[in-house]
């Protein structure tokens, strides 16, 4: 019989409470190179697989004081496992599918995000050794994984147009020396190419999804020319660097029950250190998973590790709202 895993046995739980119940099937152009140029760098360093697809791009505006940028990056996890055999009603393997929906059931009637305003507020704490920091803050808290030294954590604040990325944003990143840092993603003639979309959404757009998970499944396969691991990343990153309306959150991890190769996750913790349960995809350098709070399922964020299970990238979503201007924290943050 396997050794007992609390989280597991957690989440084998929730499962349990509800088996009775229906489950539903199944952002100027230079720093751009230069934020390019590094993630190259770790590609070719082998901290991460080589990959057509590529996140958001937050580019830092040309600014004196700044001599840096930034890139808001994603990422993602490692391992499986099953439920201990002992347990009644949980002597099956717990699948991907089973959590998901369950997550998705959660997200339905998770409250919306709070305010009204233009701008989605994301904070969160960053961590890895792709995480982008120069210099690590001064005492700096630090997350740990089991076969892996610590890594420095910190803070970033984004700030995000609804409208989409063609309207300027703002970022602040300390351990970056990055204060009131404004984001565009425009060319250089101040002439916006983006349509709103997977990579590049906007709040109209988001709102106008189908919630049909079949619906977005072949959505997200056109986007990404038919490629399971860029439309599992694409979800996560909607997730990740946008505030997602609480019944599109729910068809989109139902949608993500149907991609191949999606397993359950264990042993895997968020850039504050707390244990999660997650769901996982991705070749075995460079894997990537969601995490979830093993109580609520609510979606915590995401990682990404090496083939020896070092952490490449990590993000955990610490606050998120609608606020009316660049720069205003919420009160609850």
């Amino acid at each position: 019989m396997n050794a007992s895993d609390p989280v597991r046995d957690q989440l084998a739980g929730l499962l349990q409470a509800s088996a009775e119940r229906d489950f539903r099937p199944g952002r100027q152009q230079s720093l751009k190179e230069h934020v390019m140029s590094e993630i190259r760098t770790e590609r070719e360093a082998g901290r991460a697989p080589a990959r057509r697809y590529r996140r958001r791009v937050l580019a830092v505006g040309a600014v004196a004081a700044i001599g840096a940028a930034a890139a808001v990056v994603t990422a993602v996890a490692t391992s499986t496992g099953s439920v201990p055999a002992g347990r009644a009603r949980a002597a099956a393997p717990v699948t991907a599918a089973q959590l998901l929906d369950k997550v998705a059931n959660a997200a339905a009637v998770h409250p919306a995000a709070a305010g009204s305003g233009r701008y989605w507020y994301i904070q969160t704490q960053v961590a890895g050794s792709g995480s982008g920091a120069a210099t690590a803050p001064p005492a700096p808290p630090t997350v740990g994984r089991s076969g892996s030294g610590a890594v420095a954590s910190h803070e970033r604040q984004v700030w995000l147009d609804v409208r989409g990325a063609c309207f300027p944003g703002e970022l602040n990143e300390p351990a970056h020396g990055l204060r009131d840092a404004p984001l565009t993603n425009g060319d250089l003639h101040g002439r916006c190419r983006v349509t709103p979309g997977f990579e590049l959404p906007t709040q109209a757009w988001l709102n106008s999804l189908p919630t049909d998970p079949h619906v977005l499944l072949s959505m997200l396969s056109t986007a990404n020319e038919g490629d399971a691991h860029e439309m599992f990343v694409t979800i996560g990153d909607l997730f990740d660097q946008a505030i997602v309306p609480p019944k599109v959150s729910a068809a989109l991890f139902r949608t993500a029950a149907l991609i191949p190769g999606v397993t359950v996750g264990h042993g895997t913790k968020d850039t504050l250190g707390r244990p999660t349960v997650s769901v996982t995809e991705g070749p075995a350098n460079g894997r990537e998973a969601w995490l979830f709070d093993p109580s609520t399922l609510q979606y915590l964020g995401s990682n990404e590790y090496n083939t020896d299970g070092s952490l490449t990238y990590g993000q955990t979503i610490t606050a998120e709202a609608f606020v009316g201007h660049l720069g205003e924290v919420p009160a609850h943050s």
